[in-house]
């Protein structure tokens, strides 16, 4: 993300940010270029607000838009005119790469990374250490922040459920945990795919199920494929977006779900740059997929993970993982986690964390937002206004499969029901 001047306040590979005076600006017409490719055409008197956030202050307009160049490494001469060529006050900058990593080189880079994380090396005392609370509620065993985790599982099942769909392609799975649980709430057929194979590896110990490896660049499958295709948690992490977003549709009969983080765009920039691997380098809000409406589709956009303070607090205390405390700034939520772990482990048993859990889509339609879901419907018959089966939260956490060791225990093993 570059600071720049007059015209153009904010640039990055993601998202152009700026100021406009409409006096002078002939035609009412903006454009953006970047090395003479036209990236961007904002009408100033008539802006499409499904595209482009736009503050109006009478003959002052701030922009913020999307825009789609390549993290690196090339250099670009962004210039910003009106509609007859003019250039525009300050409106000529140079964008220089965030990173000078090559697509190839980041693709590999990422595949390493992932399969080690999804290694046998993964196995503590004897079983498998899960990226998803894969043995159930508070059933430890892996990754901490349970509580976002099940919120995005279930924020993808409660969208499903809207769908009518026999068949289910997770892009990023993992080791597979939203693919079974699909297959266990919806008698789906399912594959769960992942960059990397030893992620694969995991979902046919742990489930049984289908896999393969993948790059979401280019999917190896025929056209409409599967009926619904997910991908949770992945496209942030791709370098091409847009084009794996296309490779999802396109693989897709009826609908493709996608769950992202929501971030600030210098805190995206500031990831990028430090070429942190396996960060989230794309900046993504409610109106990112809002482009897929002038191609036909459909798009249902949701925001999940409320930050409201008082439900990251209580999510902090329901989690009462104390080896957790130092991630968190709240002084007082870091000496409750300490002295309190025992006790809100026991008030927040799985009925009401599930209850608490459950609202977080209601709470995040108000206030500030870490993620969201959506919904791009490819065939409208499939696609349903209410719920076509119920699905709540306990269902969710209620699903677990039997530990997988290092000796094949639990290989294949059913996914059972834990109690609260």
């Amino acid at each position: 993300m570059q600071d720049v001047s007059n015209s153009i306040n904010l640039i990055s590979h993601d998202i152009i940010r700026g100021s406009l005076h409409k006096s002078g600006i002939d035609g009412g017409v903006v454009r953006v270029f970047a090395n003479e490719r036209l990236i961007l055409e904002l009408n100033v008197t008539d802006f499409n607000q499904d595209y482009h956030t736009v503050v109006d202050h009478g003959g002052h307009i701030a922009f913020e838009a999307k825009v789609n160049l390549p993290l690196g490494p090339e250099t670009f001469d962004i210039r910003i005119t009106d509609a007859s060529g003019k250039l525009l006050p300050g409106g000529s900058t140079v964008l220089r790469p965030l990173t000078t990593r090559k697509v190839s080189d980041y693709i590999g880079e990422l595949r390493a990374w992932l399969d080690e994380r999804f290694s046998p090396a993964e196995f503590i005392d004897g079983r498998y250490y899960g990226h998803q609370p894969i043995y159930g509620f508070r059933q430890g065993h892996s990754e901490p922040n349970w509580h976002d985790r099940y919120i995005i599982s279930y924020a993808i099942m409660r969208k499903l459920a809207h769908l009518r769909f026999n068949s289910f392609f997770d892009a990023g799975g993992a080791e597979g945990y939203k693919a079974a649980l699909v297959k266990h709430l919806f008698g789906s057929d399912v594959i769960s795919c992942d960059l990397s194979q030893e992620a694969c590896n995991r979902a046919a110990d742990l489930y049984g199920i289908k896999t393969a490896p993948i790059d979401l660049h280019g999917l190896a499958f025929p056209d409409e494929s599967y009926d619904v295709v997910l991908a949770s948690e992945t496209v942030e992490h791709v370098f091409d977006n847009f084009r794996a977003v296309d490779e999802l549709l396109r693989i897709a009969r009826k609908a493709v779900v996608i769950t992202v983080p929501h971030e600030t765009p210098e805190q995206v920039a500031d990831t990028v740059k430090r070429e942190e691997l396996h960060g989230h380098i794309h900046y993504f809000d409610l109106k990112s997929f809002n482009y897929l409406k002038a191609r036909g589709y459909s798009v249902h956009v949701e925001p999940i993970l409320s930050l409201k303070r008082l439900r990251r607090i209580t999510a902090v205390l329901m989690e009462a993982d104390v080896a957790r405390v130092q991630h968190y700034k709240s002084p007082l939520a870091r000496t409750l986690v300490k002295l309190s772990s025992y006790v809100f482990k026991t008030i927040f048993n799985r009925s009401v964390a599930s209850a608490f859990m459950e609202g977080d889509h209601v709470a995040a339609q108000s206030g500030r937002y870490a993620g969201m879901v959506v919904v791009i419907v490819k065939d409208p018959s499939a696609w349903s206004d209410t719920p076509l089966r119920p699905v709540s939260m306990s269902d969710v956490t209620a699903f677990a499969v039997a530990p997988l060791g290092k000796d094949g225990v639990g290989r294949h093993g059913a996914p059972v029901p834990r109690p609260a």
